[in-house]
């Protein structure tokens, strides 16, 4: 079932901030307290999508010297606020990664786990991206609808995501994906699997969230970065 809007900011609040800020949790008398230390989370990249019931190991990248990033549980790192997809947590600092060595590839996706190696626990994954936007996608036509015009234009990279509970994703579209916009138009546009591609066909209607993807490329002498204003960006949806 849902969640309210006032719960799903407490909960990012609480998991992210290790903070009380509407008092939520305090009108719970037992059983629910801050830590008495922040801690921490560790930040991972993902080649391909690790998906829901996965590890913070699955689908990581693998260059040398990479390693995951510490994320600290702080109010000063994390902005909590509305959005047209719900309650939203955004980290407010880039994200730099140890300059490669040896190895090549594209991150398109980050991981945030209890772990600095190995499987460990996922807590959360997604796209590399700043926009969540919920979508209205139908089988005429091949269409995805958005409110706002001409923020998905062609050549951009995009993730179609499932909103738990609350969603119906069209028949066609793979979750863990990023596709290309292809013929955007106004506030419609729709997807390939290529560049410049043949649309993607949908045999349903549906809806979702999408994102609008800014992907972190890795190669010899670059250090991968995952900017403050578009990489990491959580949802309770």
């Amino acid at each position: 079932m849902p969640m309210s809007r006032a719960f799903e900011e407490a909960v990012l609040d609480f998991l992210l901030t290790n903070q009380d800020p509407n008092a939520i949790w305090a009108d719970i008398s037992t059983g629910i307290s801050q830590s008495s230390t922040d801690g921490a989370l560790w930040m991972s990249l993902h080649d391909t999508s690790p998906g829901a019931a996965s590890s913070q190991s699955t689908g990581e990248v693998s260059y040398t010297p990479y390693q995951r990033i510490e994320i600290k549980r702080d109010s000063s790192y994390w902005s909590i606020i509305q959005d047209p997809s719900g309650a939203v947590a955004q980290y407010t600092l880039a994200t730099t990664y140890p300059t490669v060595t040896s190895g090549s590839g594209t991150a398109f996706w980050w991981g945030l786990g209890t772990q600095f190696s190995g499987a460990g626990n996922l807590l959360w994954w997604g796209p590399i991206g700043n926009r969540l936007e919920p979508y209205l996608a139908t089988d005429s036509g091949d269409l995805f609808t958005v409110t706002d015009s001409g923020v998905f234009a062609d050549d951009s990279r995009v993730a179609l995501l499932e909103l738990p509970g609350g969603s119906s994703p069209p028949t066609g579209i793979a979750e863990g994906t990023a596709y290309w916009v292809v013929n955007a138009s106004g506030n419609t546009f729709q997807v390939s699997t290529l560049q410049g591609g043949s649309a993607v066909p949908l045999t349903s209607d549906g809806d979702g969230i999408v994102c609008l993807m800014n992907p972190a490329p890795y190669d010899v002498g670059v250090q991968p970065r995952v900017a403050s204003s578009g990489g990491l960006v959580l949802s309770m949806r």
